[in-house]
């Protein structure tokens, strides 16, 4: 429509020998105007510029669009600074033909947001109960489940069993898709993310279903209860862990039933990078796996790893929590005294990190 050309990486995209390594300069090279990827590819560019590895002349991109996983601010932030070149989220789903909503490069909205529809949908934030029924339409600021209506929004999955619990009708007998995803809409119209209820773990951009790994894991004889849950990554976004319950009496061994499980899942993205094994995982009243917990764990080790070398000889309580509107969130306690000394320093360790945290005082009385 704007009569530009589309420059593809590769045939294997940014996973073609030596694309990333020579990004920078290929970007200037064929004076790329915008470009889309996701947050890993931003990050290995930071990476090349921070550590001096490549020496090239400020961007000269309209801007950049991040989307398919999470984007730490810090990340976008830092990339911004280092090339000279706003770096705006995106948000959307295959089922809504990739794209919901884009970040404008001057926006004006009040917190951290994923931007405003794209012209052709409709997006609401709607509060729908445990028997898949839509409630109400959520007010401004409130926090729901995300749904989606338009000429962009797929009729349909091909099985239709899939298909079951997947739309919700309003009372004007408008269909929406369920994109599973919980988020609010400011007075501006701009869309903030607030946590996943989908269980997709979003590793590189790559969707894994973690059913394929829990499968994996319980068709050994000795295994009663999987559960996987994305652990936070540095470079990948997330990566899935797994935790598994044995059954009584059993010998089976760490090493013995990481061969299995990995021999036994088709998609090499979907090995676990670790796997744990517990007497007991989370359980819902009802008896269902309650994966927030476990999902806190990880982000609370990942926060544990990354702060220790540097803050090993201060004081510090990271607490993370699972909230139903809210989503995860930690929050990382240091001394009164050493806030604005530590916050910065925070800060910087987490960047590559997507999770929500805030760092706040610890007071006299929390640290005794």
């Amino acid at each position: 429509m704007k009569g530009c050309k589309i420059l593809l990486a590769s045939p294997s995209g940014f996973r073609g020998k030596n694309i990333i390594q020579n990004l920078l300069t290929l970007i200037n090279n064929y004076d790329v105007a915008v470009m889309t990827a996701v947050p890993t590819v931003y990050a290995a560019m930071v990476e090349q510029i921070t550590s001096q590895k490549i020496s090239v002349p400020p961007l000269k991109m309209k801007f950049a669009i991040c989307g398919a996983a999470p984007l730490s601010s810090d990340l976008q932030a830092l990339f911004t600074k280092l090339t000279n070149t706003p770096l705006v989220e995106g948000y959307g789903s295959t089922e809504g033909s990739s794209v919901s909503t884009l970040m404008p490069v001057n926006p004006i909205n009040k917190e951290a947001s994923v931007g405003l529809p794209i012209p052709g949908i409709t997006l609401k934030i709607a509060d729908i109960n445990e028997q898949g029924t839509l409630v109400k339409i959520c007010d401004t600021l409130d926090v729901g489940e995300i749904i989606i209506t338009g000429n962009n929004v797929f009729p349909g999955y091909v099985e239709d069993a899939h298909n079951q619990g997947a739309w919700v009708v309003d009372e004007n007998g408008q269909q929406y898709f369920r994109t599973g995803d919980l988020g609010k809409i400011d007075e501006s119209g701009y869309v903030s993310l607030c946590g996943r209820q989908k269980e997709l773990i979003i590793r590189g951009g790559h969707n894994i279903d973690p059913k394929m790994i829990e499968d994996a894991a319980t068709s050994h004889p000795d295994v009663t209860l999987a559960a996987a849950v994305p652990r936070p990554d540095s470079y990948a976004g997330e990566v899935p862990v797994l935790y598994v319950t044995l059954s009584p009496n059993s010998t089976l061994k760490l090493d013995a039933l990481t061969a299995y499980v990995s021999a036994n899942i088709p998609e090499r993205a979907a090995i676990p990078k670790a796997i744990y094994i517990i007497d007991e995982i989370p359980l819902t009243a009802v008896g269902k796996i309650y994966k927030p917990e476990l999902v806190c764990l990880e982000i609370k080790q990942t926060i544990t790893e990354a702060l220790s070398e540097q803050l090993i000889n201060k004081a510090v309580q990271i607490n993370v929590f699972a909230d139903k509107k809210l989503g995860i969130k930690a929050t990382i306690l240091v001394n009164e005294d050493e806030l604005n000394a530590l916050q910065q320093q925070i800060k910087t360790l987490l960047t590559p990190y997507s999770f929500n945290y805030e760092v706040l005082a610890l007071k006299t009385t929390e640290a005794a």
